[in-house]
């Protein structure tokens, strides 16, 4: 989530010395009225309307609309804070799968035998990336490649290249070249799909040394480097070379790339700044426009919106960029129940789907993810909330989740605000193979963070509360949900199918020291890696800012293998410590789907405003 914008850590006596971890209110703030951020640290309309006993679906008389509540009689924005343990590791609670309300089972006739089942299987081949999915729905290959469907079932198989690949075609039980392969289930089947590289994938192959190489995560001296002045101007020109770890860093925005802006910056760990091909990246303002910049010269590109912005791109609109199209993007509309589809070359929008009158929710007038959710990695399933927000009451109502296939238009689920009791959710994505809906809800544990079924049939609780945390693919294809655990003090990561979970890192690495962290699992093409950036490092229990000695994991921007004992390498420092800024000042890294890219800002600790940079990776760093 986009909380913790800082750390602190307090202690308290009571009889004898309690030590409480405490962490600020997270969150991003935008005006719900204009569309614009407003740079604060709380969202006025951030929290939870109604307390939950412990039973987590509770019955509602009627059809009225929750809410949740935005201020104190003082005007004071509500955020519970949360406390945590001394850093003391429990054994970890064995993961539940809670079924939701009971389903009335269809009656089967008992004379009638149960129809055959026949398996099918896919596996995808060659030197390129891409996917295959299915209709009826069940592959997503990637991250699920079988599936078992009823005799006579007709199944239709489509492949979609990933960025810099073509398909080439199929073979085994399917054959031809055309992307979609029909099917009919008499016996068990297998299918493979072939792509193939078109274009040369990362340019930093050509730049690096030849014998570079990413070292293992370690305590190193910061050495000072000046602030760069300008923005880089292309890729074989670095604005430096980290003096440490060697990788080339690119200063690619500036405040003046827009009128009256104090900051310009990429969008948030979770969401994906880079497109398709990585030749363009968007990026936000501090007074809530879009801009579209040449990702290889780090150009503002001048589009047909205010003053050269994005036409139509304002606030927390939710950018998201089409998995394999390098001129699309989606996004939001203003307090609408429309999403767009934007073509970033001509500014040129098209509807992409409208669910007036398709919800049971009549009130509803804003569909979203509460700006931290995404698509799936192949860009088919989405999961939103639907909600109404009152101008006059500044509040926000919430009437229920929902799930939506974008190929073939149609919502799978719906989930009434009901059955949660009224607690509003602090966002909702879905994972990266689109098997699972995620929302996460803060201060309920008995909600939670949970992993659904998209027809939200069944869910499983990942965590008790809502962090700093991702969905990622995993090396085989898992759907991981990792976060930021801050109750047991590491950041791990849980499989979404099995509730199985490992450490990757601790978050207490001695007493009274902490720090803060966010994570991008947006490197879809490179399944099993992550992207952490940490920040807000303290000691003596939140009273010494910056902590006085360098542990291996602060202020520093880290590659990291999701499995266990799996490789973490260090890649650059933040060059931030205590004056990284406020909220806009974290680094947020987001890596590219790639994995040759990575964004993050930094102010190198001067206290001002913080630029986005730009950090480069050849692709060998991945195999070494």
């Amino acid at each position: 989530m986009r909380r913790l914008s800082s750390l602190i850590l307090n202690t308290a006596l009571l009889l004898v010395l309690t030590v409480l971890i405490l962490s600020q209110p997270y969150g991003r703030a935008f005006s719900k009225a204009t569309g614009q951020r407003t740079g604060q640290e709380n969202d006025m309309n951030e929290g939870v309307a109604v307390t939950t006993t412990s039973q987590i679906y509770l019955p509602l008389v009627g059809n009225a609309p929750l809410s949740e509540p935005t201020a104190d009689s003082n005007g004071k924005p509500i955020k519970p804070p949360r406390k945590t343990a001394t850093p003391t590791r429990t054994s970890t609670p064995t993961p539940t799968f809670t079924p939701t309300p009971t389903r009335t089972p269809t009656a089967t006739a008992t004379d009638t035998p149960a129809p055959n089942s026949y398996p099918l299987d896919v596996t995808r081949q060659g030197t390129g990336v891409g996917t295959v999915s299915s209709l009826p729905l069940g592959i997503a290959c990637g991250n699920d490649c079988n599936e078992s469907y009823l005799q006579g079932t007709a199944v239709v198989l489509t492949a979609s290249a990933g960025a810099g690949s073509s398909f080439v075609g199929w073979s085994g039980d399917c054959s031809g070249a055309q992307a979609t392969c029909n099917l009919t289930m008499s016996q068990a089947m297998s299918v493979r799909a072939e792509f193939t590289l078109t274009v040369s994938q990362n340019p930093f192959d050509a730049l690096y040394p030849s014998d570079f190489t990413l070292q293992p995560i370690s305590a190193d001296a910061i050495p000072l480097i000046s602030k760069p002045t300008v923005k880089a101007t292309g890729l074989n020109a670095p604005s430096y070379i980290d003096p440490v770890y060697g990788a080339w860093v690119y200063r690619v925005t500036s405040a003046t790339d827009f009128q009256n802006a104090t900051f310009v910056r990429h969008d948030y760990s979770r969401r994906q700044a880079f497109n398709a091909d990585n030749s363009r990246f968007v990026a936000t303002t501090s007074n809530g426009f879009w801009l579209l910049y040449d990702a290889n010269t780090f150009t503002r590109l001048e589009r047909t919106g205010y003053r050269g912005a994005l036409n139509g791109l304002a606030g927390d609109c939710e950018v998201i960029w089409h998995p394999s199209d390098p001129r699309k993007l989606w996004y939001k509309g203003s307090n609408s129940l429309q999403w767009f589809e934007k073509d970033v070359e001509s500014d040129s929008d098209t509807l992409l789907v409208d669910f007036t009158g398709r919800l049971p929710w009549s009130q509803a007038t804003n569909i979203w993810t509460k700006g931290e959710g995404t698509s799936s990695a192949d860009g088919r399933y989405w999961a939103f909330m639907a909600t109404h927000y009152d101008s006059e009451n500044q509040r926000n109502y919430i009437f229920g989740l929902f799930t939506w296939d974008r190929e073939q238009d149609t919502i799978i689920g719906t989930y009434d605000a009901a059955n949660f009791g009224g607690a509003f959710p602090d966002h909702i994505s879905i994972s990266p193979s689109g098997k699972y809906v995620v929302p996460s809800w803060a201060f309920t544990p008995t909600l939670g963070t949970r992993a659904f079924a998209l027809d939200f049939s069944s869910s499983r609780l990942l965590h008790e509360q809502t962090e700093h945390s991702d969905l990622a693919i995993g090396p085989n294809g898992e759907d991981y949900y990792v976060v930021a655990d801050y109750t047991h003090g590491v950041i791990s990561a849980m499989d979404m199918a099995t509730g199985a979970s490992f450490d990757l890192m601790r978050l207490y690495p001695t007493s009274g020291e902490s720090y803060a962290a966010h994570i991008s699992g947006k490197a879809y093409d490179r399944p099993g890696w992550i992207v952490l950036s940490t920040y807000a490092d303290s000691a003596e229990y939140g009273g010494v800012t910056p902590a006085p000695y360098l542990r291996p994991m602060y202020r520093k921007i880290m590659l990291v293998e999701l499995k266990p004992g799996g490789r973490q390498y260090n890649i650059a420092h933040t060059r931030t410590a205590a004056n990284y800024g406020g909220y806009w000042g974290e680094p947020q890294a987001t890596i590219s789907r790639d994995g040759s890219r990575i964004l993050f800002s930094s102010n190198f600790d001067d206290g001002g405003d913080p630029d986005a940079y730009m950090i480069g990776l050849p692709s060998w760093v991945y195999a070494q």
